[in-house]
């Protein structure tokens, strides 16, 4: 099924997809300075009655964009679900942020982004990298997750390679902080690493299909070609183009968290690794009389 290439660039060109929040400054906070931040906001929209809005907050992988999952519009409006994803620090619009104080700086910012959208409440999910921002988030913020039917998907969980022992990954691991500072360098000349960023979805239909336990309207096991997959496949390549003519430099800083080369600790943020996390979220859940349901989706093993 051929999809016209105008309707490709129009789809890309929607405003949704490109909205910026002017972040205030705070000068006690060491920002001196307005930041602009730049995101989408898509799916399902009720500006009558928000309320009936269900809020999804993504946090994408590494070199992940906030048009990583535009191609899921259609289906979001079908499940009533409003997707917001931000382009983390050096990435799109949004400035860079040195790595010691990166995640401290997106959970504050995503909160005041969250605040002037005047969205109380919203579900989680993140992939790969995003991991560690969603968890973060969750933590300092529980008071943002649904009090009734809190919820966390995961795809693709970033796991350290102290605990992975990927050999590939504890080879990156035992680079220098010097050496990872180069890093954008390399994502830059080498746009061909778009491919498996933009080809590892981690399933967001099963995601939200799992979430409501629901089909969506008109439903239908037909075995013939679905427009919506012939239009995200005519919209890949595009896509991937679309990113890599923003900024991506903010892979460096965002490698050096991840591999825990942050000056002045041994791990992230305030928690350091997950087996630090998982009692202290609990905790924290448990003082807002909430339960956290977390699915993780694994990236499947072809034969």
């Amino acid at each position: 099924m051929a999809v016209p290439d105008r309707d490709v660039e129009t789809f890309l060109a929607d405003e949704r997809f490109s909205k910026v929040f002017t972040y205030p400054p705070d000068p006690a906070q060491g920002r001196p300075n307005a930041l602009r931040i730049s995101y989408a906001d898509y799916g399902y929209r009720n500006t009558e009655n928000p309320n009936v809005e269900k809020v999804f907050l993504f946090f994408g992988p590494l070199l992940g964009s906030r048009m990583l999952h535009i191609a899921k519009d259609a289906l979001a409006k079908e499940y009533g679900v409003r997707i917001i994803n931000a382009d983390r620090p050096g990435f799109g619009d949004t400035p860079d942020v040195d790595a010691e104080g990166r995640l401290a700086f997106w959970r504050k910012a995503l909160f005041a982004l969250l605040q002037h959208l005047q969205i109380r409440h919203v579900h989680l999910g993140a992939q790969s990298a995003g991991t560690v921002y969603a968890v973060d988030f969750i933590l300092h913020y529980p008071e943002m997750l649904y009090s009734h039917n809190a919820y966390l998907a995961i795809g693709a969980p970033w796991i350290h390679p102290s605990h992975s022992r990927i050999w590939y990954m504890s080879v990156t691991n035992a680079l220098p902080r010097f050496l990872l500072v180069q890093v954008d360098k390399l994502a830059s000349l080498f746009s061909v690493v778009s491919a498996p960023i933009l080809e590892t979805s981690f399933g967001l239909t099963s995601a939200l299909g799992t979430w409501f336990a629901t089909q969506p309207a008109g439903d239908d096991a037909s075995t013939a070609v679905d427009p919506a997959v012939a239009f995200a496949e005519a919209l890949d390549p595009k896509l991937a183009d679309f990113i890599y003519a923003m900024p991506v430099h903010g892979i460096s800083n965002e490698s050096i968290v991840l591999m825990k080369k942050t000056q002045g600790t041994s791990g992230w943020a305030d928690w350091v690794d997950y087996d630090v996390l998982v009692p202290r979220l609990k905790t924290a859940m448990a003082e807002n009389g909430q339960c956290l349901v977390v699915d993780c989706f694994l990236v499947r093993q072809t034969p």
